[in-house]
Formats: structure tokens, sequence, C-alpha cells
């Protein structure tokens, strides 16, 4: 029997593509919430433990 696939996990170059927008947007902002976007961020992306 095959095995089934795993699930897809996001490549880099799409993290990046999302990691680029709150950055880019915190910064016209004044880069006052980029520190609040970073920890968003952060949380988005981080991997469940395997």
């Amino acid at each position: 029997m095959p095995k089934p696939k795993p699930a897809p996990t996001p490549t880099i170059k799409a993290v990046a593509k999302t990691l680029q927008g709150p950055a880019r947007r915190s910064k016209e902002e004044g880069g006052e919430r980029s520190e609040r976007t970073g920890q968003e961020r952060a949380e988005r992306f981080r991997l469940p433990d395997p």
C-alpha cells in the first residue's frame, strides 16, 4: 500500500512573501507597530513540534 502523503509545508518563497507584507507596512506607518507585527508573525509561522 502506498504511504499517505504528509501535509505540504509552505515553501520558503511563500513564507518570505507573507513575511514581507506586514514588515513593509509597519515601516511605512513609522515603525511603531513593527515590534508587535514581528511577534504576530513569529507566532503565525512557528512550526508545530513534530
